[in-house]
C-alpha cells in the first residue's frame, strides 16, 4: 500500500464515503465531499501553475476550508507549508522566503494582513468569499468539471514543511515526507485504538504536527473530527458532553486554560462517559494536571506522548 494521506482517503471512501467526518460549528463535510473538493482545489492549483514539489503556504483560520486546502495541496503533488496566522510579520516573511513558498492561500478577511508579501508570493483566497483582486480557490473550483486525480507522489516524496512557532528565535522548518505523515497516522492510531466510531475533539492548531495528526487519523480510520477553537473552557466541556467526544488531544498549556478557575465552572453537570482517553504532548504534564484530569474524567485513560520534532509521537506512556 502507498502510505500517503490521499491513498488513505481513497480507501476510506469505500467504507465511509457518505459519512460526515468533519464538523466546525454548523458546517460539516463528508469524506466524499472532502475528496471532491480536494480534487477541485488540486486542479485549480495546477491551473495556477503549481507543479510537483512546489511549496504552497496555508495561512488560514482553523476550518473545514483549511482541511480542504491542505488536502488539495497534497493532491496537487505540492508541499504544503502551514503558517500560523498569529505569527509576527518578520516570522511570516522568513517562512515564505526560507521555504521557497510560491503561492500563499489565506482567508478573505486576512488578505489585507498578507498583502505586503505579494511581491514574494501569489496570494489566493481559500474560503467562500469572492474577491476580484485575487484568485478564489472555492470559486474557481466550482468550474472544474473533470475532477480526476493526478496525484503521483510516493512515500519518499516531500509532503510538508512544518515550522516551529518561533518563540525562541526564527521559526525552523522540518521537511516531512508523505511516509512520515502516513506512519504518524498508523502508529498513533494503533496505540490509541482509533476506529471509525471515534469522535475526536480538534482543539489543536492545524499548523503544527500534533493537530495535523488528528486530521490524518480521521482520514485513515474514517473517524469524526470536531474542529473547535478553545476560547472559553465551558464551551469545550459542553462540546465533549454534547457531541459524545471519545478522544481529547491536548497540550499542557491547554490543560492550564481548561481548568483556569477564573473561567472554568466545575459546577456544570456534563456526561463524559464516552471519553475513552486524553492524550498530551508538547511538554511536561504536572501531577496537578493529572489529578484534574482524573477528577473530571475518571473513566478516561491518560496518554503522555513523546517523539520526533514536528513528525509524530512514536513513544507513549
Amino acid at each position: 500500500m502507498n502510505f500517503t494521506i490521499p491513498s488513505f482517503l481513497e480507501s476510506t471512501l469505500h467504507l465511509h464515503g457518505k459519512k460526515e467526518g468533519f464538523f466546525a460549528g454548523s458546517d460539516s463535510l463528508t469524506f466524499d465531499e472532502l475528496h471532491k473538493e480536494a480534487l477541485g482545489s488540486a486542479h485549480v492549483l495546477k491551473d495556477l501553475g503549481v507543479v510537483k514539489g512546489d511549496r504552497v503556504g496555508v495561512c488560514m483560520t482553523k476550518s473545514i476550508n483549511q482541511v480542504i486546502t491542505i488536502l488539495g495541496i497534497l493532491y496537487a503533488n505540492a508541499v504544503f507549508v502551514p503558517i500560523l496566522p498569529k505569527l509576527r510579520e518578520p516570522n511570516v516573511r522568513h517562512i515564505i522566503e526560507d521555504s521557497g513558498t510560491q503561492i500563499l492561500i489565506t482567508d478573505h478577511d486576512r488578505v489585507k494582513e498578507v498583502a505586503s508579501y505579494q511581491d514574494n508570493v501569489n496570494i489566493v483566497i481559500g474560503d467562500d468569499e469572492f474577491d476580484p483582486a485575487y484568485p478564489c480557490m472555492k470559486y474557481l473550483s466550482r468550474h472544474i468539471t473533470n475532477r480526476v486525480s493526478f496525484f503521483s507522489c510516493i512515500g519518499n516524496d516531500n509532503a510538508a514543511i512544518l515550522y516551529s512557532s518561533g518563540s525562541t528565535g526564527r521559526p525552523k522548518g522540518i521537511v516531512i515526507s508523505h511516509r512520515n505523515l502516513g506512519d504518524g497516522a498508523r502508529i498513533v492510531s494503533g496505540y490509541l485504538g482509533t476506529t471509525s466510531e471515534d469522535r475526536i475533539a480538534g482543539i489543536l492548531s492545524l499548523n503544527f504536527d500534533y493537530g495535523l495528526n488528528q486530521l490524518w487519523q480521521t482520514i485513515y480510520k474514517g473517524a469524526t473530527l470536531y474542529l473547535h477553537e478553545l476560547i472559553f473552557p465551558n464551551d469545550l466541556f459542553s462540546l465533549l458532553s454534547n457531541k459524545r467526544i471519545t478522544a481529547l488531544p491536548v497540550m499542557p498549556v491547554i490543560l492550564t486554560n481548561m481548568f483556569d478557575s477564573r473561567f472554568y465552572s466545575a459546577n456544570e453537570v456534563h456526561d463524559y462517559s464516552e471519553l475513552r482517553y486524553i492524550c498530551s504532548s508538547g511538554g511536561s504534564v504536572s501531577q496537578r494536571m493529572i489529578q484534574q484530569m482524573n477528577d473530571t474524567f475518571p473513566s478516561s485513560d491518560i496518554y503522555q506522548m513523546y517523539g520526533l520534532t514536528e513528525a509524530f509521537r512514536s513513544t507513549f506512556l
